[in-house]
Formats: structure tokens, C-alpha cells, sequence
């Protein structure tokens, strides 16, 4: 940041940068840059299964992942990098994945997920990521729920072990 300050025309911002709001703002900027050329220097070095899973995300709707890093309605993260290297290798052998929360909308409930994208979007990609795998979502709002190929959903309420305990009962062991 101070290399950037540096650069700048003194005599032009002579008094510019004495005003604080001015200057936290700018400083703010250089920040989101910053972190917006660091997600691209990531991009560039992702692995084929990476680029994939974060397609994937943004394909389905899902916040876990970003590829052009195009304005969102929702904060993007890069949890699809992570995931590719904790599950890349195991994509064929995995047979069940389960995901507790399919993303309610319902603005009742504290959990919700505002307006940001698609109920089931992360389930969606599972079942693709992951193509011998059966796919598994829990949610307490019962209508986010849905069944499609591979795909099955459950109520539950994680503040009620009954409630739970239905759901591991529904889904089957292993």
C-alpha cells in the first residue's frame, strides 16, 4: 500500500489524503483489489479437478465456488479449491455424501440464506461431482425439500436429537 502512495503526485493530493474518511477509503479499495487479484493469481493455478468443482458451483448456483469471478448476488468463497483437494482423488469411490442444510429462503427461520441462489444448488453439484455417490440433504424448512436422481432430502431440526435420529434412521447406515 505505501508503494501505491508512493507513485501518487504529491502536489495533487497534497491535502486529499489528510481527510480520514478519504483515506480509509482508499485504503478499503487497494484492499478489495488486492484480494481480487489474489483470487485470480489462484485461479491460474488450479488443477483440472479444481476448475471443474468450481465450475460446477457456479453452473448450479452455489456460493462454494467461483470461476470468472463475475458480481454475484451472494458472497463468493473458494471452498471448491479446498474440497477438490480433500475429495478430488476419491471422486469414483464415493457412494454417499451428506450435506446438513439445503439453503431455506424462508426469512422466518434464523438459518436462512437470504436471497442468495438456489435451494439444493450444493446438492446438485454433488451429484455430479461425485457420479457413483447417492446424495443426502437435511433441512429444517420442509419446503426446500425435493428428490431427484440421486438425490434425497430429509427434514430434520439439529436442536432435537429425535429429530436427528429420524434422519439417520431414514438415510440408512453407512
Amino acid at each position: 500500500m505505501k508503494k501505491i502512495l508512493f507513485f501518487i503526485d504529491k502536489k495533487f493530493f497534497k491535502n486529499f489524503f489528510r481527510h480520514k474518511w478519504v483515506r480509509k477509503n482508499f485504503l478499503d479499495l487497494a484492499k478489495r483489489q488486492k484480494r481480487i487479484f489474489d483470487r485470480n493469481i489462484i485461479a491460474l493455478h488450479r488443477s483440472p479437478d479444481s476448475f471443474l468443482l468450481n465450475l460446477l458451483c457456479e453452473e448450479y448456483g452455489t456460493d462454494k465456488g467461483s470461476v470468472s469471478h463475475k458480481k454475484q448476488s451472494w458472497p463468493q468463497h473458494n471452498y471448491a479449491d479446498i474440497y477438490s483437494l480433500l475429495f478430488g482423488h476419491l471422486r469414483q469411490d464415493v457412494l454417499k455424501v451428506f450435506e446438513m442444510g439445503i439453503g431455506t429462503k424462508d426469512f422466518s427461520i434464523p438459518s436462512n440464506m437470504g436471497d442468495y441462489g438456489p435451494s439444493g444448488a450444493s446438492l446438485r453439484v454433488w451429484q455430479e461431482y461425485f457420479p457413483n455417490a447417492l446424495i443426502f440433504g437435511a433441512d429444517i424448512d420442509k419446503s426446500s425439500l425435493f428428490q431427484e436422481e440421486r438425490i434425497k432430502t430429509f427434514y430434520v431440526d439439529q436442536l432435537d436429537l429425535k429429530s436427528v435420529r429420524n434422519l439417520w434412521q431414514s438415510v440408512g447406515g453407512g
